[in-house]
């Protein structure tokens, strides 16, 4: 492990080796659509679809590597999103084929989790800005389960930071990040929508 890495926290090392592409999503034209109410219902739902499609990929691996990893991460519990995104898609999900990162240690379990765990914060910000008539199940899942999933992954990552290299851990969250900017990409017909 990197001396000058050791001397801060993992979530920091986290926080501030994702800040640039955790910055670059609060742009991305359907979050920023939607967050300043101007997303139009047929965008909404191709979000939502995706979304979906990015969850329905990535809950079993984290699922997975949960019940691999139980002994190492005590009493954290993942929260899938696909049940409760399903609901707002009616289960259909876009034919993409984006790879998920691959999540087999502990390090890419604490890098993945705090990416999608950190999300929710965000989902529940977004939950004040729903196009009327949209379905914001997801959203105010986000705004009630968030805090309590944040907590949750912020003791997680407190309990294993002597026992993960965060540089491995970073490296995860980054492919997490890249993953879900590669599903929410819209293609050239569903930005003009």
């Amino acid at each position: 492990m990197d001396e000058d890495i050791g001397l801060i926290s993992l979530r920091t090392h986290l926080r501030t080796g994702t800040a640039e592409i955790h910055e670059a999503l609060h742009a991305h034209p359907w979050f920023a659509a939607l967050a300043e109410g101007t997303l139009s219902p047929a965008r909404y739902h191709v979000l939502m679809e995706r979304l979906f499609g990015f969850y329905s990929s990535l809950d079993p691996v984290l699922l997975n590597a949960e019940k691999a990893l139980r002994p190492q991460i005590g009493t954290y519990c993942y929260a899938p999103r696909t049940p409760v995104l399903r609901g707002a898609t009616h289960g259909l999900a876009p034919g993409l084929a984006v790879p998920m990162p691959e999540v087999e240690d502990l390090a890419a379990f604490c890098g993945a989790t705090y990416v999608v765990d950190g999300a929710v914060l965000g989902g529940a910000i977004l939950a004040r800005a729903m196009p009327p008539g949209a379905d914001a199940t997801y959203w105010t899942w986000c705004r009630i389960k968030g805090p309590a999933i944040w907590r949750a992954i912020c003791q997680l990552l407190r309990e294993v930071e002597g026992d993960v290299n965060p540089s491995d851990a970073l490296d995860t969250a980054i492919a997490t990040f890249a993953a879900f900017e590669s599903w929410m990409d819209p293609a050239p017909h569903e930005a003009a929508a």
